[in-house]
């Protein structure tokens, strides 16, 4: 885990034990592409999310979150903020498959990234999600004050730097035709279980 204060544990559990068990997303019928997560809240019960993936070799990882009471969890590509307080509350990351994930501290945000497009996920959940700005992926380089710097990869244009305003989404150059500047939704997630 990586950057954040937060008031839980959390790893990977090897097999089921006494704790309650929810799948995420819960509408997922299980299958053999899946982590099982034992989350630890400070003032809660212990609690194991079934969380499934299905993008081949796709990103996995557990991270904490802007809010300390919520978890990102990446299972190969398929993204998840845990609520960790309350078990089996899960929101599902429209970002997919997920490749990137990015902590920025100075701006306290968590931006999930797939091969188009950038998601923050701040304090308060989701803040913003970016128009698609890359035809085939895109590397991300450096933060600067409030701007990501990367560069957008496609066949046709071949590689263009890109930057994004961290503060609203709002992004430049890139390799995709349409640049349209920040696409603000207030839900950019499916509310999975409460």
């Amino acid at each position: 885990m990586t950057r954040f204060e937060h008031c839980y544990s959390a790893r990977e559990a090897q097999e089921l034990d006494t704790a309650d068990v929810y799948d995420v997303p819960a509408e997922k019928a299980p299958t053999s592409r899946q982590k099982l997560i034992e989350i630890d809240p400070q003032n809660g019960p212990r609690w194991l999310a079934r969380c499934s993936g299905d993008y081949a070799g796709g990103l996995t990882g557990l991270y904490s979150c802007p809010n300390e009471h919520d978890l990102c969890v990446v299972i190969e590509g398929a993204a998840y903020i845990l609520h960790t307080a309350t078990p089996g509350a899960a929101d599902d990351v429209e970002e997919y498959p997920t490749v990137h994930v990015l902590p920025c501290r100075a701006d306290n945000l968590l931006i999930l990234g797939s091969f188009d497009t950038l998601t923050a996920y701040g304090p308060t959940g989701f803040v913003w999600q970016t128009e698609s700005f890359a035809h085939d992926g895109f590397a991300i380089h450096e933060v600067r004050g409030h701007e990501l710097v990367g560069v957008a990869e496609s066949p046709a244009f071949g590689a263009r730097e890109f930057r994004v305003d961290l503060r609203n989404g709002a992004h430049e150059g890139g390799t995709y035709w349409v640049s349209n500047g920040p696409r603000r939704r207030s839900r950019v997630w499916k509310r999975i279980r409460r």
